[in-house]
C-alpha cells in the first residue's frame, strides 16, 4: 500500500523575495498612466454612441426595472449599470465624450493594478512590460473607449 506521509509530498519551492521599490518607480508609472490617458482621450467623443452603448445607458436609466423586473435582460451581472447610474448621478452623461470617460478611466485604472499584481508575482521587469502592453495595446485601448461592460469586467477581474 502506498504511503501518504509527509515524506511523499515535496515542500513547495521558496518564493522569491519581492524586490524593493525604487524612487523612480512611481514617477515612471505616473508617466505611463498619463500616456495611457492621452491615448484613450484622443478624439474620444468624435464618434456618436453606438446602439450597444446606448443600451448600457438605458440600463442605467431604468436600473430598478433592470434589477428587479428583468427589463433589458442581459447575460452579464448588473454591476456596470450600477456604476453607470452613479456616473450619471454625478452629471457625467451630458455628451458622448463624458459618457465614454467612464470606460476610459476604468481602462487606465487597470494599469497600476496589473503592474502591482505582476510585480508581486514575477518582479519589476515583467510588471513594466505588462503595464506598458496594457497601456498601448490597440485591443485594450478600443475596449477602454467603448461604453460597454467589457472594460469593467477586466477591471474587476484584476
Amino acid at each position: 500500500m502506498p504511503s501518504t506521509g509527509p515524506q511523499d509530498h515535496p515542500a513547495p519551492p521558496a518564493s522569491q523575495p519581492v524586490e524593493p521599490r525604487t524612487r523612480a518607480e512611481w514617477p515612471v508609472l505616473l508617466l505611463l498612466i498619463a500616456l495611457a490617458f492621452a491615448i484613450r482621450l484622443f478624439r474620444l467623443g468624435t464618434v456618436n454612441l453606438r446602439s450597444d452603448e446606448v443600451l448600457e445607458l438605458l440600463k442605467a436609466e431604468h436600473l430598478y426595472n433592470v434589477l428587479f423586473q428583468g427589463m433589458l435582460l442581459d447575460t452579464h451581472a448588473p454591476f456596470f449599470p450600477l456604476v453607470t447610474k452613479l456616473w450619471s448621478l454625478l452629471g457625467l452623461t451630458a455628451n458622448d465624450w463624458l459618457v465614454r470617460l467612464l470606460p476610459a478611466t476604468l481602462g487606465v485604472a487597470s494599469i497600476p493594478l496589473i503592474y502591482a499584481l505582476t510585480r508581486s508575482l514575477y518582479g519589476r521587469r515583467p510588471a513594466w512590460i505588462a503595464a506598458l502592453l496594457l497601456a498601448v495595446s490597440p485591443f485594450y485601448v478600443t475596449l477602454s473607449r467603448d461604453m460597454k461592460d467589457d472594460i469593467f469586467l477586466v477591471f474587476i477581474g484584476m
